[in-house]
């Protein structure tokens, strides 16, 4: 986390950061608290266990920046890259950091390969990698989105970039090095579990194809 607030500090930007613990049973809890007594940009808040997908709905929700950012905190992506999606802001509604070099199991990459032919098909052909945990979107338009993705969805990601497509949003991507940390290999899911969260991501976003409005408000 250090290195987002260094990085942040170095873009000379007004900048809240807020962290999530999602019921963890180690000393997580205490190691962000300790850290944000001494970064008062940086919010901590604690739930008990809803899983990675309404912890992400519910960050989107309470985030209160013109410009929103979202990444995971497993260290996969680094803050280097963010710096390039910053300085094309004026020009695009959604910015996203496209992984590249990722190690996933083969199921992982045939469910991957799914989600994107999925959103491709029911939306659009706009982004290449729907399910980035790496993206920089224009409030305005997260508000628009955010009316249509329900609080417990699977895979909000994968579903807003179905929106963005569908919705016309202007859209950059740019390729971000993608890392195997300790930390995300010990937050991997189980095959089965996983296999079942993309199953139910699946059913959301066939549901959401045929729910979509066909225009998106001006920018506010």
């Amino acid at each position: 986390m250090d290195s987002w607030v260094t990085e942040m500090e170095s873009l000379g930007v007004a900048y809240e950061i807020n962290v999530y613990d999602d019921g963890s049973t180690d000393d997580t809890l205490t190691v962000l608290e300790n850290f944000a007594l001494h970064a008062p940009c940086v919010r901590i808040a604690s739930q008990a266990n809803r899983g990675h997908g309404p912890t992400i709905h519910r960050g989107y929700c309470e985030a209160r920046g013109v410009w929103v950012f979202q990444t995971d905190g497993s260290g996969e992506m680094s803050p280097d890259s963010f710096g390039r999606l910053w300085s094309q802001r004026d020009k695009y509604d959604l910015l996203l950091g496209c992984r590249k070099g990722r190690n996933f199991s083969l199921a992982r990459l045939i469910i991957t390969a799914a989600s994107r032919l999925t959103v491709w098909t029911l939306f659009g052909r706009t982004i290449k990698d729907v399910n980035s945990p790496y993206r920089l979107i224009r409030r305005s338009s997260l508000r628009e989105i955010l009316q249509h993705i329900p609080a417990d969805a699977s895979a909000p990601n994968v579903l807003m970039s179905g929106y963005a497509a569908r919705l016309g949003l202007k859209v950059f991507e740019y390729p971000v090095q993608h890392r195997t940390t300790r930390a995300a290999a010990t937050r991997l899911l189980p095959s089965w579990r996983f296999c079942k969260v993309a199953a139910a991501a699946f059913r959301e976003t066939i549901a959401a194809a045929f729910t979509t409005p066909s225009s998106v408000r001006p920018h506010s």
